[in-house]
């Protein structure tokens, strides 16, 4: 519940990022040419619905909104980092107490036959290992992802040759770093729980 939660949080966290992206462009662009007021029919229509007669006010006011929505997605933003932080620490929580439940439910043979210093280190160092160094960066990149795509969505829509073209070029960099890396991270690992 509490990962969909979150997931739904950063998809609208992501949609914020999106629209915050496209209007910085229209809001400049009328600074420099007034006269898209009248000639761009969503704007022609914000601008009649707001009843503002003096176009420089108007532009003051569009900027005043943008402004308040910026700090709105910051404020958002970090609200949203830190249910993340704290629903990370409830998971390691609750799995930190099931594993020392399994443990202490076993016979006395079991504890005879397993290092008490292993059983303590699965408790603590392996749940930790697993919530900060897989379930974390999960997390994040859940909400990473939205964001990336979204804006994405929003340059394929703006300018889609230049788009399509550096993604295709980023991608094949990042597919042959995965290659590269993927092996070593690997035997890294297995000698980390090793040792």
């Amino acid at each position: 519940k509490m990962l969909l939660l979150i997931s739904l949080g950063s998809l609208i966290l992501a949609l914020m990022e999106s629209f915050s992206i496209g209007i910085i462009l229209p809001i400049m662009d009328l600074f420099i040419n007034q006269d898209k007021i009248q000639t761009s029919d969503t704007i022609k229509r914000l601008y009649e619905f707001l009843r503002i007669q003096d176009k420089t006010l108007f532009l003051v006011v569009l900027s005043i909104a943008a402004i308040v929505f910026f700090i709105f997605k910051t404020i958002y933003s970090l609200v949203m980092n830190y249910w993340k932080q704290i629903g990370v620490e409830k998971v390691y929580q609750r799995l930190a107490r099931k594993v020392l439940a399994s443990y202490l439910n076993q016979p006395y043979a079991y504890h005879l036959e397993n290092n008490s210093s292993y059983l303590f280190k699965n408790v603590t160092a392996e749940v930790a290992n697993f919530t900060n160094g897989l379930l974390r960066p999960m997390v994040i990149m859940a909400g990473e992802m939205m964001i990336i795509l979204t804006v994405f969505l929003l340059l394929v829509w703006l300018h889609p040759v230049i788009t399509l073209a550096i993604s295709i070029i980023l991608g094949g960099v990042l597919g042959l770093f995965n290659v590269i890396v993927k092996k070593r991270i690997r035997v890294y690992s297995m000698l980390r729980e090793k040792h």
